[in-house]
């Protein structure tokens, strides 16, 4: 099942030639499409027990996959592509590999990068999971967290952790990345906002939802590029002063 915002990912618009949306749970669209087999994230038994008489049916919830090693060796064995799963991979690695070089080649020791959000209303922390890049940054780049962020997101395995604005700069990396969504905005005028030395600084980085909300292999791929980018011509913009 291909839903049409997943059809919107920007990191696939070249692969996806031939895909047509089937809609959010379509279940005449996909029997007339006579599938021989569906994947789905939607775990709504009715939703399961409609699409499994049709195929079979194996459902994916998010965050069912923590790692793009995870994920791409998860779908090469369900659909029999073990060896194409293991070549993408190893480009994928190598690729990773350089982009990790070039990081190392600029970062000092011990610098920290955290991950925010200015949410809704509400104001988030993000580790190493499927959001806003943190596949990309901590798990793939495998840049430092500060260390509450490590220990109470990334060591418990939580993924976002919903905060208040006073206690930011107990999880301010070096480096901030920054998103905002939904109707979402962080008051840049804040006291506590610009006393976190990495605004002092100018090394914040505000996130593209439209390039950092996808996670998928090809995302985390791309977001590790465009992570390395910024960092490294940030580093370079300093290192000319």
């Amino acid at each position: 099942m291909r839903r049409k915002r997943d059809l919107g990912n920007v990191h696939i618009q070249d692969l996806i030639e031939g895909i047509e949306s089937t809609g959010e749970s379509a279940t005449e669209k996909i029997l007339e499409l006579s599938p021989d087999l569906i994947i789905s994230a939607n775990s709504e038994p009715e939703i399961y027990e409609q699409l499994s008489k049709i195929a079979p049916t194996v459902i994916i919830p998010y965050e069912t996959y923590r790692s793009v090693h995870e994920e791409v060796e998860g779908f090469g064995a369900m659909l029999g592509k073990e060896e194409e799963a293991t070549k993408w991979l190893a480009s994928f690695d190598e690729k990773i590999g350089e982009l990790r070089i070039r990081m190392n080649g600029v970062m000092a020791e011990g610098e920290t990068v955290s991950i925010f959000g200015a949410f809704g209303k509400g104001f988030y922390l993000y580790g190493d999971g499927i959001y806003r890049g943190g596949l990309a940054i901590y798990k793939e780049l495998k840049l430092t967290p500060p260390e509450r962020i490590k220990t109470e997101l990334i060591d418990t395995g939580e993924t976002f952790k919903e905060v208040s604005m006073e206690v930011l700069k107990d999880y301010a990396g070096d480096y901030i990345f920054l998103d905002e969504s939904k109707g979402g905005t962080l008051d840049k005028d804040d006291k506590v906002w610009s006393s976190l030395e990495a605004v002092k600084q100018d090394r914040v980085f505000y996130l593209d939802a439209k390039r950092f909300w996808p996670y998928d292999p090809i995302a985390v791929l791309a977001q590790a590029q465009e992570v390395t980018d910024m960092i490294v011509a940030k580093k370079e913009k300093e290192n000319a002063k």
